[in-house]
């Protein structure tokens, strides 16, 4: 990760008459970003045990232009016009990793 990376958390809260709408959404842009765009070292989606409409993303991008390029993207784009009336709320967090040496990157198993 480069200096200007990004560590960031999504919390959406997603109406429960849209949900498992949503999680396609969800998994299909998570899946195409970490296959196809190099810069997303993360995109770790996690719903709420106790309230499934609760999701929390862990993202990380390897720098701000990766960022930049991953929200242009054609499949980001989709999940988000698609997702729009789906999502109740949303909270973007940067943080700052306890211990920046760890690396975080997802890999999709096949």
């Amino acid at each position: 990760m480069q200096p200007d990376g990004i560590v960031r958390l999504s919390k959406i809260q997603v109406n429960p008459d849209y949900l498992d709408e949503y999680m396609k959404y969800a998994v299909e842009v998570g899946t195409t970003s970490l296959e196809t765009e190099p810069g997303v070292l993360t995109m770790y989606a996690v719903a709420d045990k106790e309230n499934p409409c609760n999701i929390t993303i862990l993202e990380t991008y390897a720098s701000q232009e990766a960022y930049k390029s991953h929200i242009a993207s054609a499949h980001f784009q989709k999940y988000k016009q698609g997702t729009l009336h789906m999502v109740d709320s949303l909270r973007l967090d940067d943080v700052t990793p306890l211990n920046p040496s760890n690396i975080l990157k997802n890999l999709i198993k096949k």
